[in-house]
């Protein structure tokens, strides 16, 4: 019985433990990152794209924001789709050109954006930028996207991070997002395997962006993208000094809602792209294919530490303390990444709940795999009530 137990919680923990020796090898890269200097001038002009459903509350501060960080050449162009508010008329008055999609456009933000791309297609610009409306850009984020952006390097993500502001599911999006927009993206920028695009925030030059559409228009379709770019050969770059903070969900129910939409876009990308990535064979396909064939951060510290606790519980303290281990160098990538992202003392003290957060999100990629057949349809954006 203690032999099937130990089985058991091995057969529990690998999941974990692939994860925890992929992320652990990227975030202790990162420590050797250095940014690209930025430049005093700019070479691109750029389209920023903006899509925005009903976004009255938030676009303000992300179109004044845009207007800090352009010079007069750049073209601000919000997308309103299909907009119940005062989304464009908000948008007009800060100065930004606006396209109105009207009901009976297809739905969905990778929709807007194709479509804002479409009408700018006479207008001047050699960059396009993807900004969400719920998103502000610091005042020197193009001229890092600019120094990072070549012929040679079509495509770019600067530094994610969401923007302060106090309650748990804020503070727990905080220390993920400093995994994911600030530790792992640097650390892939060291090791030369690429980073990916995230959606709000991704550039590159106009050849690509007019040749390259969403593969997917639904859950995840910038991980779609990028995947596709990916097999084409492109490689992104991390572009740190180029700040985008975003709102985090007001609530857990949105916030539920939120992962559960980017679960089921990455078990979409999982059974589309795992052979192809594999079959590629470069070390960034490679790298993605593990990304997809692994859990995600907190699935992966509830198998470890699940399996950990059947072993001890199976009488091998041997076993539990390997798996405690690896439960150990998880807390160790996020311990670097919030020191990476200057995280602040409360940041920190969220930490504390941790538990609740990992069995939180480990419920929602539950549910994620039992709807995973809806990755490919639209949804409304995140609720700002």
């Amino acid at each position: 019985m203690k032999t099937l137990l130990l089985i058991f919680a091995v057969v529990v923990a690998l999941p974990g433990v692939a994860t925890s020796i992929h992320l652990s090898i990227i975030c202790f890269a990162s420590v050797f990152f250095r940014p690209r200097p930025i430049a005093e001038s700019r070479d691109q002009v750029f389209l920023i794209v903006v899509p925005a459903r009903n976004e009255a509350l938030v676009i303000g501060d992300t179109l004044t924001s845009l207007k800090d960080a352009t010079q007069d050449e750049d073209i601000i162009l919000v997308v309103a789709d299909r907009c119940t508010d005062d989304t464009a008329a908000i948008a007009r008055d800060a100065g930004a050109l606006v396209l109105e999609r009207t009901e009976g456009a297809v739905p969905g933000r990778a929709a807007a954006v194709e479509d804002g791309i479409a009408f700018a297609s006479n207008l001047e610009w050699t960059a396009v930028s993807v900004i969400d409306a719920d998103s502000v850009v610091n005042e020197e984020f193009f001229l890092a996207l600019d120094a990072a952006l070549a012929d040679d390097r079509p495509l770019a993500q600067p530094r994610s991070e969401h923007i302060r502001s106090p309650g748990f599911l804020a503070r727990a999006s905080e220390a993920a997002f400093a995994m994911q927009g600030v530790a792992l993206p640097r650390g892939r920028q060291v090791l030369g395997i690429g980073v990916r695009l995230r959606g709000s925030g991704m550039s590159m030059m106009r050849d690509i962006a007019e040749s390259t559409g969403y593969e997917r228009k639904g859950a995840s379709e910038d991980l779609f993208m990028s995947l596709g770019l990916v097999l084409r050969g492109y490689s992104t770059e991390h572009v740190d000094d180029a700040r985008l903070e975003s709102l985090s969900a007001p609530s857990l129910k949105a916030g539920g809602q939120q992962r559960i939409r980017w679960e089921q876009g990455r078990l979409g990308a999982a059974r589309e792209f795992i052979p192809k990535l594999l079959k590629r064979g470069t070390p960034a396909s490679v790298e993605s294919a593990i990304l997809l064939m692994t859990p995600p951060f907190a699935v992966a510290a509830f198998l470890v530490v699940l399996g950990a606790l059947i072993a001890f519980l199976a009488g091998s303290d041997s076993i539990a303390l390997v798996l405690a281990l690896f439960a150990v160098l998880l807390a160790l990538d996020v311990a670097i990444a919030l020191i990476e992202a200057r995280a602040p003392l409360a940041t920190w003290l969220s930490l504390v709940v941790a538990p609740f957060y990992i069995i939180w999100k480990t419920g929602l990629q539950a549910v994620a795999i039992v709807r995973w057949r809806q990755a490919s349809e639209a949804y409304e954006p995140t609720s700002r009530e």
